[in-house]
Order: C-alpha cells, then structure tokens, then sequence
C-alpha cells in the first residue's frame, strides 16, 4: 500500500512538471514573431531621396529632372559638341549653335508649357518658346557636364501694373567652375559673363524681371501647364511689392555676350516637318 501511495504521488508530480512546460513553450510562442511580421531585409543600394541641402551643391544641377531626362541620342550629340576638356562658355557656344541651326521657332500660344519634355522637342525639331529653349539647352548642356539650373521669371513692369497680357522669360544659370553661377539667356543666345550668381533680378538686356523660382525643369517647380504657371504670376502681381525695374538696374546687366554672334538662320519649316521620327532614328 505504501509503495502504491509513492508511485501515485510520483506520477502527479511528473504530470504537473509537464503541464508546467507545456504552459512554458505555448507563453514562448505567442510572443515570438511570426515569419510574416518579420521585416524585409534592405535592398544593398537605395538612392537617397533628393533632399533641399541637395540643391545648394553644383552637382545636384547635374542631375536631370523628369521632363529634362535624355535619350541616348541626345547623350551622344552632347558628348560630340562638347569633348572633354575645360567646361567653359566654349561648349555652351557650340550646344546654342546646334539649337540655332537645327530648331525651327513657331508660336503656340503657350500651349506646350508643361506639356512637352526635352525629348519631344529634339526629336520634333520645334521650339514654341523659351520654356522649350530651356528645356532642350538644360538637358543637352547637363550630360555635357554642366551643373544647369532653369529659372522661371516674371517681369517687373508687369507685375507692378497686373493684367491679363503677362510677360515672363526663361532664363538658365549654368555653374562655370571656377567661377560660379554665370546667367544664360537660351533662347536669345546671350551670355552675361559679370553676374554675381542667384541674383533675385535678372535681364534679358531690354526687360528686368523677377527670379519667382528655380528646379531642374518647368515641373520640379511645379509648372506643369499654361494655366498653372498663370496662375502663380496672377498671385505674384497681386502682392504688387516691387520696385520700379529702373531702381533695380545694375552694371552686370550691361556686360552681355552673344553665344553665336551673327548666326540668324533657323531649320526651314519643311525641313523640321521632314526630320526623321524617333523610332526611325539610328
């Protein structure tokens, strides 16, 4: 009887040992992740995100935006304008001559701001205006190794007097190294060779206007129609807190160069419409 007492206290004591386990590995369990919620591992390179500290480098402005990107054409004819060597205002001469002589100007009213990219105007052999100019000039110029910012600028006369006749230019600053930011008018071929750099007011040599902004093209700066970019002028002219542009004239808007000094031929307009389309080009 006695051993029967032992052997029945020794198997209770053996079943609540392993109840206590068992209660040990199911706690155990419930809190360790399941391989679901384990998080994926991080890719090996990950661009980091362009960040505004970005912009203060020259060589952020070698990048390319959306509408400004290349096509391996493009990349090719940049390479042939400008060979290696001294970036300088000589390449930028050859990229201006190349536009002139290839790109035939028609007017649009407007309609292809925000609309069309540096590619559709290369290929299509139309400018409508200097958004498209600058366009064109800033992607050719950036895979010839030139740091380019694109500015959207609004004149000073008509932002102190408002109206719905508005009046803005595109200008590029293009860093020259070793001396800095250096102003380009791509659409009249100028070269201001005096400017101080990330002037708050610029010129074309006739008109003054006010620098509303720059990006890498028209929509980092969120300019992606005619109707858009109305808009942001309409707001600027209502602030209507500008100087007479006669109080804001100064010497560096006098010392102006051209890019292709006595060049005036363009593309006939045939000769533009019978240029080759993309998908038939080598």
């Amino acid at each position: 009887m006695f051993a029967g007492k032992i052997t029945r206290s020794v198997c209770r004591w053996l079943l609540a040992a392993l109840a206590c386990g068992l209660a040990a590995c199911a706690g155990r369990a419930a809190v360790a992740p399941s391989p679901e919620a384990a998080p994926s591992p991080a890719p090996a390179f990950e661009k980091p995100p362009a960040t505004p500290a970005d912009r203060t480098e020259p060589t952020f402005w070698l990048n390319q935006g959306a509408q400004t990107a290349a096509t391996e054409d493009m990349r090719r004819l940049a390479g042939e304008l400008v060979p290696p060597g001294p970036r300088d205002v000589n390449g930028l001469k050859s990229i201006y001559t190349w536009m002139k002589t290839h790109l035939h100007a028609t007017a649009a009213g407007g309609a292809n701001i925000g609309a069309v990219t540096a590619a559709d105007i290369y290929h299509s052999r139309q400018a409508t205006g200097c958004h498209d100019w600058g366009l064109l000039f800033a992607s050719l110029a950036r895979e010839a190794g030139y740091p380019v910012r694109m500015l959207d600028t609004f004149s000073v006369d008509w932002l102190r007097r408002g109206g719905t006749s508005r009046v803005g230019h595109v200008f590029l600053e293009i860093y020259l190294d070793p001396v800095g930011w250096k102003l380009i008018d791509s659409t009249h071929g100028l070269f201001f060779p005096a400017y101080p750099g990330e002037a708050e007011f610029v010129t074309d040599g006739k008109i003054v206007y006010y620098v509303w902004r720059r990006g890498l093209d028209s929509w980092d700066m969120g300019i992606t129609s005619k109707t858009a970019l109305d808009a942001r002028m309409d707001h600027m002219a209502r602030m209507n807190s500008f100087p007479p542009p006669a109080e804001l004239d100064q010497r560096w808007f006098h010392a102006r160069e051209p890019l292709a000094p006595g060049l005036r031929r363009r593309v006939p307009a045939a000769a533009a419409a019978a240029a080759p389309s993309p998908a038939a080009r080598p």
